[in-house]
């Protein structure tokens, strides 16, 4: 047969062993194309391919590799064995492995001197011709001028009987550094760590004159203690071939000795083999480690295009973010085809990757200045609010200047005291000159926000528009930092100044209603809240048309409020008006948009299940592209996935998605930040559905006191806390105790809510803590209480009907029996088909 034949032979042969072995016969029919003899040539080469030894199982470039791995093969079915034998100090106890030159035992040094172990490796039988065995002692020499904490040591060296070398080496008790990594549970910072050790041992290889050449995950391994150690210079090459003695016999083989799958592109070509290679060697192991798979699935060429960034092989999004941008960078650049344009040395990527680690940086991205800035704002990330603060400021007055000419000079001076203002405010922990010298540079974020407002409100600032405007931006950093009085009262300030200079119709007035109605909201005073949204929203109708995202935003937060105030049906409609808007544009309008669909899940999450996770679901999807997995937005969606869950009982499920969401409320805010509170408390009401009482009361009792020190014992918070408590406390039978703590919930209810349809709520409780406690007068007295309050207040069906049973139950017992079977009754009928608790089901008798 020609040698055009052979190419195809090879070719054929090549691809085969890149796929798995039952697809393997199949494929060559298909590609032989009814040659016969072709056929059987490539089916006999995988045939001598087929071994159980992994490490050197792939494709092969040429039939001279299949013939040589033909003749490893037939050595490793003779399985020669030297266990138990002695060769001079040192027993060889066990065989740990064979490659493809060398069989490496266990062996302990018996001589007497000390104990000690070792990785004894003798040439295998049948390899010993003249090039293998120089190859084999320039190992042994190699190694001998190699000393690295990360480089198994020489210990000793010489030759059996027979006259095959051995060589003796330090012993390392570890694994490969993927199955480390795997088994442990390693993230992914820590396997960079890992990686940084390879390239220092690398890094001293490559300055005494030594390319490894074989780098791959089982020459990498990790003791149980982290240290990584780097092994295997059997098929290493001099930089220099005069430094060793017989140096040259080491490309005389006539065969690639490499691991498929791991070689360079200049390897497989047959090419110059540099430091580069090497560096190669370790960007395929970097994404093996990385991702789990391997960049290519065939030997690579210098002219094959790069391998998929790392970050795209992978499926968890929280991984994915963290790799995408520098890991993905680092990793393929190490893997380019032109080794020129891979990293100069070992030391290059090392110190790379430890960039990375520390936010900084990386050379193998383009230096640009918001790249530089996204690295400083994560390594200071305090300094974002504030610096946001400045750039809006700044930004928003050059505007002013370039569209008011004619005032050029007056703005130039407004701008200039601006940035006066910004400066100082940045430079309050200045320890050399702190903008308040009793707290000096351990000022907070809080105290530097506050220093500042005492500023704008001295003399020495007396430019309005510029007060105005500071002061709402300042309002909504203290609203996010929990600090809605304080918000409030620089919201209603800044009002007055934006209504003296622009009007009432302005966006600037526009955007402080907003702030104003969320916060007055969110501290209780709902009639104020509903004031000043509904002339938000007539405001925002009167600046943009009515199809306009500001005025979508506008009646989202007015679904939010009437939610608030129980009026589901028209926040359901209103909120289906905003999202609808507000998915015109929803890059720009990302937050309120979130915020308007989650909570749209949660009204019809019983109506309409499978429609309300489809809402959730975009949210997630919004939440992840614009702000990460680890976002607020995420929090709330997991929030209220998590309430969803519940709804179905499905609460395995719900418990999950509340701890997620609490997760990242405290690593955001802390642990006495609203939203972290709120989050606590849906987790406490989900183990009182789930039955774990005992769970529920400790989160309980701890959510009260947290609550407590936030917002004082007169706020509609704490008597929710009140009423949690107490009723995790009667569902354990100890009714006696309940009924102050909701009695507590109902005196700070009538209080801070009079005449809302929630100061009902404890009464209920109350009514059915005094019939399990036999006092059904008492009992009956709170039930037409809450029955009262409920009728008048338009509240939900559940609670009426709940209400109703009460008072039937407690008539019942008080010996009126025909009148409370005529309020069960109208009860009964009020509660089919709705979701009641197992406590007031089985006493309704549903």
């Amino acid at each position: 047969m020609n040698k055009a034949t052979d190419r195809v032979v090879d070719e054929i042969f090549s691809e085969a062993l890149a796929m798995p072995r039952r697809e393997r016969d199949r494929f060559v029919r298909g590609r032989c194309k009814g040659d016969p003899e072709l056929e059987r040539r490539v089916l006999e080469l995988l045939a001598a391919s087929d071994t159980p030894d992994d490490e050197l199982s792939g494709p092969f470039a040429t039939a001279r590799e299949a013939l040589w791995r033909e003749v490893i093969t037939e050595d490793g079915i003779a399985g020669e064995d030297l266990s138990g034998q002695r060769v001079n100090e040192w027993r060889l106890v066990q065989r740990l492995a064979r490659g493809g030159l060398a069989t490496v035992y266990l062996a302990h040094r018996e001589d007497g001197a000390f104990d000690q172990k070792a990785a004894f490796k003798v040439l295998r039988r049948g390899l010993d011709t003249d090039d293998v065995v120089a190859r084999f002692r320039a190992e042994r020499q190699i190694l001998s001028n190699l000393e690295h904490p990360s480089i198994a040591r020489i210990l000793d060296g010489g030759a059996l009987a027979d006259g095959r070398p051995y060589l003796v080496l330090e012993y390392v008790d570890g694994v490969p550094i993927t199955h480390y990594c795997e088994y442990n549970g390693i993230d992914i910072r820590t396997r960079i760590r890992l990686l940084m050790q390879v390239l220092d041992a690398l890094d001293h290889a490559h300055r005494h004159l030594v390319v490894h050449r074989d780098i791959k995950p089982s020459n990498i391994l990790v003791t149980a203690d982290g240290h990584v150690s780097l092994l295997d210079f059997g098929i290493s090459k001099l930089i220099d071939p005069d430094a060793l003695p017989d140096a040259t016999t080491l490309t005389r083989t006539g065969v690639a000795l490499l691991t498929p799958g791991y070689g360079s592109p200049e390897q497989f070509a047959g090419e110059q083999v540099t430091t580069a290679s090497d560096i190669y060697q370790v960007g395929l192991v970097a994404y093996e480690l990385i991702t789990g798979k391997r960049p290519f699935d065939r030997p690579r060429r210098a002219d094959d295009a790069g391998p998929v960034p790392p970050s795209k092989a992978m499926i968890e999004r929280k991984q994915q973010r963290e790799v995408a941008g520098d890991l993905d960078a680092i990793i393929c650049k190490a893997l380019h085809g032109e080794p020129a344009r891979r990293y100069g040395s070992a030391l290059d990527m090392r110190d790379d990757l430890r960039r990375f680690l520390e936010h900084r940086p990386v050379v193998a991205r383009p230096d640009t200045l918001g790249y530089r800035f996204i690295k400083l704002a994560r390594r200071r990330p305090w300094l974002v609010p504030v610096m946001l603060i400045g750039f809006l400021a700044v930004v928003g007055y050059l505007t002013t200047i370039t569209l008011y000419n004619r005032q050029l000079e007056f703005e130039k001076q407004r701008a200039q005291a601006a940035e006066t203002f910004m400066v100082d405010l940045l430079r309050s922990p200045d320890p050399f000159a702190p903008a308040d010298p009793e707290l000096g540079s351990s000022i907070t974020v809080i105290e530097a926000l506050d220093l500042g407002v005492a500023r704008l409100r001295s003399r020495d600032f007396d430019d309005p528009r510029l007060r105005g405007s500071l002061l709402g931006s300042i309002a909504s950093v203290y609203a996010s930092l929990d600090q809605h009085q304080r918000a409030i009262e620089l919201g209603e300030e800044a009002l007055a100044i934006e209504r003296q200079i622009h009007g009432d119709i302005s966006r600037e007035v526009l955007d402080i209603l907003a702030i104003l109605a969320t916060h007055y909201l969110i501290v209780g005073e709902h009639e104020v809240a509903l004031r000043y949204r509904e002339e938000e929203l007539a405001t925002a109708r009167s600046l943009y048309p009515e199809s306009h995202p500001q005025v979508g935003a506008s009646q989202a937060r007015m679904a939010a409020l009437r939610s608030a105030l129980g009026d589901y049906s028209e926040a359901e409609h209103l909120y289906e008006l905003g999202v609808e808007k507000l998915r015109q544009a929803p890059a720009e309008n990302s937050r309120p948009l979130i915020n308007a669909l989650v909570a749209l899940s949660g009204l019809r999450i019983q109506t309409a299940p499978a429609e309300a996770e489809a809402l959730l679901e975009e949210a997630r999807t919004l939440a992840s592209e614009f702000f990460g997995d680890q976002s607020l937005s995420m929090a709330l969606i997991h929030a209220q996935a998590g309430t969803n869950a519940s709804t179905r009982q499905e609460f395995e499920s719900s418990e999950t998605s509340f701890r997620a969401a609490l997760e990242i409320y405290e690593a955001r805010l802390g642990h006495k930040h609203g939203a972290t509170l709120t989050a606590l408390n849906n987790l406490g009401v989900l183990l009182i559905r789930k039955g774990d009482l005992e769970g529920a009361e400790q989160v309980f009792a701890e959510l009260l006191g947290l609550s407590e020190q936030k917002y004082g014992r007169d706020h509609r918070t704490i008597a929710g806390q009140y009423q949690n408590l107490g009723t995790v406390i009667g569902r354990q039978g100890r009714f006696n105790e309940a009924i102050p703590l909701h009695r507590q919930a109902y005196e700070i209810f009538s209080t801070t809510l009079p005449g809302h349809f929630t100061t009902a709520y404890p009464l209920i409780s109350i009514a059915y803590a005094h019939l399990q406690t036999g006092n059904p007068s008492a009992a009956e007295q709170a039930a037409r209480e809450a029955l009262e309050l409920l009728e008048t207040s338009g509240s939900q069906t559940y609670a009426i009907g709940v209400s109703k049973c009460l008072v039937a139950l407690a008539l019942e017992d008080q010996g009126a029996g025909a009148e409370g079977a005529v309020l069960l009754a109208e009860a009964q009928a009020e509660l089919a088909g709705l979701t009641v608790a197992p406590n007031y089901r089985s006493a309704c008798r549903l």
